[in-house]
Formats: structure tokens, C-alpha cells, sequence
């Protein structure tokens, strides 16, 4: 498992994000979801403004590891939905907090947004139902994530649903 995260690491240290202001990215189907590759992929994207990401692994994860804090300066806002609260979930809110110079906002969600696009008509974004967090959950992501941002503007939002601006 190492040298897989260790070889896409570097895969994904490429210019072809540079110009990137907006990434959406949804990992409900990806078995053992690794966040861990999400910091190299931000890494490659320097003038990312909106990061969202779906997400909806409901095992253990990977196990966690602290990541090497790489500053983001123009990371304004990040969403994070299908949010369980799991350790390596909160590892990679951690990471976002803590290098997000600028950040405004993270947006935390049980349930997660799917986008459904057809070829012709329209197409948008709704959110598939999760359980709610028990309160127990909801206290153990708030103190772990609430006063962790390095941005001093920066406020963080835990919800069930996600709020759509799209």
C-alpha cells in the first residue's frame, strides 16, 4: 500500500492543475478511499479556490498517518460530504485547517452530493441521506476540528444536509 500511495504521489506532481480554481471530486465508489492522495492532488493545483469532495467509505480507512503541511494560500472554501467522522476523515479536515492560509469556510455533511448529468436537458446536484451523526459524533468532529484553522476567518459548519450553492 505504501509504494501505491507513494507512486501516485508523485504521478500526480504534474503542471496540468495549475490554472484550477474550482475541483469537485467524488469518491463514493472508490473502495478504501485513501484521503491522503487528495493532498497530492492539491498540492498540483496552486490557485484552487473551491475544493468539494464526496465521499462515502464507511470502513476503517487507511491507517492514519500526519501529513507533511503544505500551504494552500487560495483555498477560500472547502466541502466535505458523506463526512462519518472517522479518523482518517478528521485527518484530512485537520490537513485542510491547518494549511488553508486563507480559508473562509469548511462545510461538513452527513449526507453527500451526487451530481446526476444526463446527455441532453438539465443536470444538478441533490444529496443522498445518510444517518445522522449521534451527538457523541458530532461533539468528538467538533473538538477536534473547532479552533484548528490556521485562517484566522475561517469557520467551520457541521450539517447533515449539504447547503447547495450551485
Amino acid at each position: 500500500m505504501h509504494d501505491h500511495f507513494q507512486e501516485s504521489n508523485r504521478r500526480m506532481r504534474t503542471n496540468m492543475f495549475n490554472n484550477l480554481r474550482r475541483l469537485d471530486i467524488d469518491m463514493r465508489f472508490v473502495p478504501e478511499s485513501d484521503l491522503r492522495l487528495l493532498t497530492s492532488i492539491l498540492q498540483s493545483c496552486p490557485l484552487l479556490k473551491e475544493f468539494h469532495l464526496s465521499a462515502t467509505y464507511r470502513g476503517e480507512g487507511p491507517p492514519v498517518e500526519k501529513q507533511a503541511i503544505v500551504f494552500h494560500s487560495e483555498l477560500k472554501k472547502m466541502e466535505i460530504s458523506g463526512f462519518r467522522g472517522a479518523e482518517y476523515e478528521i485527518e484530512f479536515a485537520l490537513y485542510i485547517l491547518k494549511s488553508a492560509i486563507n480559508l473562509e469556510k469548511m462545510q461538513i455533511s452527513a449526507c453527500f452530493k451526487v451530481y446526476w448529468g444526463v446527455y441532453e436537458g438539465p443536470s444538478s446536484w441533490f444529496e443522498m441521506n445518510a444517518e445522522p451523526w449521534t451527538e457523541k459524533v458530532r461533539a468528538n468532529i467538533r473538538g477536534k476540528l473547532q479552533g484548528q484553522a490556521v485562517s484566522k476567518t475561517a469557520q467551520l459548519s457541521l450539517q447533515h444536509k449539504p447547503h447547495f450553492e450551485d
